[in-house]
């Protein structure tokens, strides 16, 4: 019973992950600069990663790896592996929704000058 369950989820992501399908899910010849996605899940994992559905914005491509800004930061250069990523794209409001969230870092915003110097 348990494998026909891992056979019948097997061809589930399978099915998702196919181009000719039209899954939600990004292939790595799929990959282009300038376009919005997101990192769904890591592959062969269930755990969790702070990068997970946040909006980058692709860069530049040299397969297995991308370089992509974080939408809501573009100062902050990403470099990433496709290897080991689900990545799927994204749309601009929801990309653009983000930029209303609050950091999820330390702010990079400079002391103001009224500030005195620690």
């Amino acid at each position: 019973m348990q494998d026909l369950e891992n056979e019948g989820e097997k061809e589930l992501m399978d099915e998702l992950e196919s181009p000719r399908k039209g899954g939600i899910f990004l292939m790595e010849d799929d990959l282009e600069a300038g376009q919005l996605i997101c990192v769904h899940s890591i592959k062969c994992t269930n755990d969790a990663a702070p990068i997970m559905g946040q909006s980058l914005t692709i860069t530049s491509v040299c397969l297995p790896y991308f370089t992509a800004t974080i939408y809501a930061d573009p100062n902050e250069l990403l470099t990433l592996d496709v290897r080991y990523l689900r990545l799927m794209k994204v749309t601009e409001d929801f990309a653009k929704a983000q930029l209303r969230m609050k950091p999820k870092r330390g702010s990079r915003v400079a002391p103001s000058e009224s500030e005195p110097n620690s």
